[in-house]
């Protein structure tokens, strides 16, 4: 080993490693340089997405300011596969973005790596993931390290968004963060309001779908395990029952949970589901959710995103005793008709009635306190702009 090869080593190591290293160096380069006021820094679901409300609202900020620089975060394997640029997460670039970035935008908590230190006058916006059916956070059986991590990531928020009375109240007694939580309602579902035939097109044509065919869109969520088993759904019994009671010609389309996805998962979803259509590689599942006409899911939060819609959802719950890690609501007390056996998927299909479906969603979007009506964009983005730092934790 080379004498400078040595010397770095020694330096590394005496910084804590390649990692924190990068950070010390970006950390002393741009405490010279004041944050820029147009600059937004992007990561979803710790750099594992490119999506959701992070996606949505980085989209209408890029058109409706055309001097804004928007920098995304990705893991390494995400960063390989997505082709519009961006930053590896924990490396120097990533570091020197965030740093600079007047405004950091997130929706999940961010580690100790991945937000080690925040500027003073920086904003920090988080609009978590979707509402909750499954408890979360400090409701739920969590480590003692992620508490720790949690109550870190909630001293640095400035803002903290909710769609929902219910969500509202969750946010500020379970999630360690006492500053305000603005009801603007979630960026990602702006899209069920307004109408986007370009997007239909994309979904069809990526898909290789038929335009003339209704769409069954079957998404689960994963298991503790990473199994499959309970992905067992008879899918050509529930077409058929679908075309008996709605009529038209319908495709099954599935897409797997981003926890699942593996070369090996799809294989086996291919042979488990030869039939359909796999979009478990399409990017952004809320433009899946606005061009199907049919949701078919478990415990996933889509269906509360869905129900925006007022297209019919269907939760198949084989497992729900053994998937219980403790619920907001009972499965039985949510709008959407539930089964838990193949054999009743006729009955469930046929008996389905859309005004009664159509009562219920109103009586539990009213239940919730639901604050979406199509712009959360605008009104986060008008939050953004008029908001005055408070909190200055580094």
């Amino acid at each position: 080993m080379s004498i400078l090869s040595q010397l770095k080593n020694k330096i590394f190591r005496s910084l804590g490693g390649r990692r924190w290293t990068k950070y010390f160096i970006a950390r002393i380069i741009t405490s010279f340089i004041p944050l820029n006021h147009d600059k937004y820094f992007c990561i979803s679901m710790a750099g594992n997405n490119y999506g959701c409300n992070v996606l949505a609202l980085s989209e209408y900020i890029k058109k409706h300011n055309k001097k804004a620089k928007i920098t995304w975060a990705f893991s390494p394997t995400l960063f390989q596969k997505h082709s519009g640029g961006g930053v590896v997460t924990c490396g120097f670039r990533y570091y020197y973005h965030l740093l600079s970035s007047k405004y950091v935008i997130s929706n999940q908590r961010l580690s100790e790596s991945l937000y080690p230190f925040k500027p003073k006058n920086q904003v920090y916006i988080q609009t978590w993931h979707g509402t909750a059916l499954k408890k979360i956070e400090a409701d739920a059986v969590i480590s003692e390290s992620y508490t720790k991590l949690a109550q870190a990531d909630s001293r640095k928020i400035d803002i903290f968004i909710s769609n929902c009375r219910f969500m509202t109240e969750i946010f500020k007694k379970s999630f360690w963060y006492e500053g305000e939580v603005f009801e603007t309602g979630t960026p990602r579902n702006d899209i069920f309001f307004n109408n986007y035939p370009y997007i239909t097109k994309k979904v069809y044509d990526s898909l290789g779908i038929e335009q003339s065919k209704k769409i069954i869109f079957y998404a689960p969520t994963f298991r503790k395990d990473y199994g499959l088993n309970y992905y067992n759904i008879n899918y050509k019994r529930f077409v058929k029952a679908v075309k008996e009671k709605f009529s038209g010609d319908w495709v099954f389309v599935i897409r797997l949970h981003p926890n699942l996805l593996s070369e090996n998962t799809i294989k086996i979803i291919e042979k488990m589901f030869p039939d359909c259509v796999d979009a478990s590689l399409y990017p952004d599942v809320q433009e899946l959710l606005y061009t199907s006409d049919i949701l078919l899911t478990d415990y996933s939060s889509v269906m509360f995103d869905f129900m925006y819609s007022q297209k019919p959802c269907f939760l198949y719950t084989p497992d729900r005793k053994e998937y219980d890690r403790g619920y907001y609501w009972d499965i039985d007390e949510l709008p959407f008709p539930a089964f838990c056996d193949n054999a009743d998927i006729n009955s469930t299909v046929i008996n389905f009635s859309d005004d009664i479906y159509q009562e219920k969603l109103n009586r539990f979007l009213c239940s919730i306190g639901s604050k979406e009506y199509g712009d959360a964009c605008r009104k986060v983005y008008q939050l953004l702009q008029t908001y005055k730092v408070q909190n200055c934790i580094g």
